[in-house]
């Protein structure tokens, strides 16, 4: 919440150094509606030609104006409504522009890394992804603002898979790989194996315990009793505590009778655990789908696996 509130103040502070600059260059002159001032006439009204404009102030060398000219663009193909929520909706949005507001994103992500905006940057190169999964520069430029955001080396490998399943043969990506695959071995290199597990033990408790005391995660009355069960005997580095494992314990075991008994908020929970994983589901097969359409063989591969695993499935249901 607190980055998306930054990043959203960068933005305002982007946005009002471009009328700025409009407004200190076209004192000299009117410029007719629909256009903008400065370094020539721009058509306000066209996403393509607020990109072009920003390209010639990239080139110029004026950053803040740069900016000002794509973030009108994605405004103009956002329509006046909110960024939207998933990647399946920026993906479907990208193709209505017609290809046009990846690539904003990706160079917006670039000028506001030259403005040291690091967070800001990655989100538009993240939401870049999400417009064209299987365009290698998008991935390139989130790696390249994860890095400067001082984002954990295990979270840039992460992203860095991701982008190599989507762009399975891009070179750049493959050597970006290599480098964090080298700096991830170097440091297990400069740390004792016990320490390593050590430390991974503590981040699983804490996870667990993150959901365990969280009212609104339908996981609750699972690691509640994994938590529990952890303090009652002083495992994974906690100190032993009977009466605060009590209380874990006493809690997932009520949640698991009401699920037992059909309570209503037990099946709530199930049916939100169900919703929220077809949810994921529908959204990767509209990735695929999209990416298989476009020729991608690797993408075909996977939903012919699917649909056969699908099939499958139905007819053992049918035959019980």
């Amino acid at each position: 919440m607190m980055r998306e509130r930054l990043c959203s103040v960068r933005r305002l502070e982007v946005l009002w150094g471009g009328i700025r600059s409009n407004t200190e260059q076209s004192s000299s002159g009117v410029v007719g509606g629909g256009e903008l001032p400065g370094q020539g006439s721009v058509a306000a009204h066209s996403p393509s030609a607020l990109k072009d404009a920003g390209g010639e102030a990239l080139a110029a060398g004026d950053i803040v104006r740069a900016t000002h000219m794509y973030t009108m663009a994605i405004d103009l193909v956002l329509e006046g409504e909110a960024p939207p929520a998933s990647g399946a909706d920026w993906f479907a949005l990208d193709a209505k522009s017609g290809g046009v507001l990846h690539a904003l994103l990706s160079n917006r992500s670039l000028t506001l890394l030259k403005q040291e905006d690091a967070p800001a940057a990655a989100e538009d190169a993240e939401h870049c992804t999400c417009a064209r999964p299987d365009w290698p520069k998008g991935h390139l430029r989130l790696l390249a603002a994860l890095d400067a955001s001082f984002t954990p080396l295990e979270e840039r490998r992460r992203v860095c898979a991701r982008a190599l399943r989507a762009c399975p043969g891009h070179r750049a990506l493959h050597e970006a790989m290599t480098v964090l695959d080298a700096e991830a071995a170097t440091a297990a290199a400069g740390k004792p194996a016990g320490r390593r597990a050590e430390e991974e033990e503590a981040e699983q408790i804490a996870a667990t315990r993150r959901v365990a005391e969280d009212p609104g995660d339908p996981r609750r009355f699972m690691a509640a009793g994994d938590f529990g069960s952890a303090l009652a005997v002083g495992a994974f580095g906690l100190q032993k505590d009977v009466a605060a494992a009590e209380v874990y314990l006493r809690g997932a075991e009520m949640l698991r009778r009401a699920a037992e008994g059909g309570d209503e908020s037990a099946a709530a929970t199930c049916d939100q655990l169900l919703s929220e994983a077809k949810a994921r589901e529908e959204e990767a097969l509209f990735k695929l789908r999209a990416l298989a359409s476009g020729g991608d063989s690797r993408a075909r591969a996977v939903l012919e696996q699917h649909e056969a695993e699908r099939a499958a499935d139905l007819l053992v249901f049918s035959c019980i």
